[in-house]
Parts: C-alpha cells; sequence; structure tokens
C-alpha cells in the first residue's frame, strides 16, 4: 500500500487513525509512506513498514515527479492519497482512495473518515 499523507506535523497526526484502521483490517499488510520531512518520524514505528519516501517541497512541484519516479515500478494494491495528487493516477495500482471534497464546515478529521467511508 502507498499511503501518501501530509508535510505538516499536525494534519499527519490526524491521517493516523484512518492509517491504524487499514492496519488493522489488513494485518500482513506492507506499506510506503510518502510524507514530508517533519512528520516522517511519526510514521517510523508503524506495523508492516517497508520505506518512508520523505518529499521535500521542490520548484515548480517536481517534488511529485520524484515520488512517481521512486514509486512507478511498484505495483500498488491500495494506493491512500490524502493529497490528492495528480500523479497518483499515473502509478500502476488498484483501489484508490482520495480526500473527497468538504464542506465548508466539514472538519478535516471528518473528511479524512469519508475517504474509506468510516462515517
Amino acid at each position: 500500500m502507498l499511503f501518501i499523507t501530509s508535510t505538516r506535523v499536525g494534519d499527519a497526526i490526524l491521517s493516523t487513525g484512518l492509517l491504524s484502521k487499514v492496519i488493522s483490517d489488513n494485518s500482513n499488510i506492507k506499506i510506503t509512506i510518502a510524507c514530508g520531512r517533519a512528520a516522517a518520524p511519526l510514521f517510523r514505528c508503524v506495523p508492516g513498514l517497508e520505506r518512508i519516501i520523505v518529499l521535500d517541497k521542490m520548484l515548480f512541484s517536481l517534488h511529485w515527479l520524484r515520488l512517481w519516479v521512486l514509486c512507478i515500478g511498484t505495483y500498488w494494491d491500495i494506493v491512500i492519497d490524502l493529497r490528492n495528487a495528480p500523479v497518483t493516477y499515473l502509478l500502476l495500482r488498484g483501489n484508490r482512495h482520495g480526500v473527497p471534497r468538504g464542506a465548508g464546515s466539514e472538519r478535516r478529521v471528518e473528511r479524512l473518515a469519508r475517504v474509506l467511508d468510516l462515517e
């Protein structure tokens, strides 16, 4: 599974509940997490973690091209993209889950729950 989450620590923390749910539903899952440098330490002890890809922002959004280069050689059964990056449509993948558009008053954690219909 490829799990693309936030660059900021606070938003990354909010995404850990979703990640925990996926892990509890799929006990032998192997996970690659793409996140910002500040958030990376939060994920070091995730069960099933194979790799953390640190996404440092680059000029002209080239960090997304870098992510694609690092991920293109793998078939991903599941892609959970909390950044709604267009590059995930170019990966070899099974199911893709992205963050749905939210109402103005909707909390971030509520929108994250809708990624996997957990509301």
